[in-house]
């Protein structure tokens, strides 16, 4: 499932620490609010290129070591989850609805993964969700966690600060 780094910028402890809270709050913000069951398909340590079109969320992480979630979905996927978040609505989401779902799913993954991370040396606070992908995070290692379910395909990115920087 994930391929933690053989050395590198961020220890492979906090690797997979990061991606163990952030499966757990993914598979259980999305199974539980979409009732969707939920697969991760890859866990790297890496920056994926978001295709033309990609709509996504960005919760700023106020921590020692983290420091950014962005969420992207491909935006069939994102419709669908929308879809199926409102089903009880009866009603066809446009795009800012559809932005709505995404940055609730977003925020809903953060806190979480913030219960997950409290009392660790990975604790942080979070700021409501934005819809841009925000300014570059510079020296920080990217962990991207992708993720599969019945209703398309989506990522997970956590930016995180190096070991060395603490």
């Amino acid at each position: 499932m994930s391929d933690p780094p053989a050395s590198g910028p961020i220890s492979p402890e906090v690797f997979q620490q990061v991606v163990d809270a952030f499966v757990t709050a993914t598979t259980t913000a999305v199974g539980e609010w979409i009732g969707a069951d939920i697969a991760v398909r890859s866990a790297t340590l890496s920056s994926p290129e978001q295709p033309p079109g990609t709509i996504l969320a960005r919760i700023d992480l106020d921590g020692e070591r983290l420091c950014r979630l962005t969420m992207s979905f491909p935006p069939s996927t994102a419709v669908a989850l929308a879809q199926r978040a409102l089903r009880d609505a009866a009603i066809d989401p446009d795009l800012d609805l559809v932005r709505d779902c995404i940055g609730e799913i977003a925020n809903i993954v953060a806190g979480q993964a913030k219960a997950l991370l409290a009392g660790t040396p990975l604790h942080f606070s979070f700021s409501p969700p934005k819809f841009d992908p925000g300014p570059n995070t510079g020296a920080f290692q990217r962990v991207a966690i992708g993720f599969v379910c019945e209703l398309g395909e989506f990522a997970a990115e956590i930016s995180v600060r190096p070991d060395s920087a603490r």
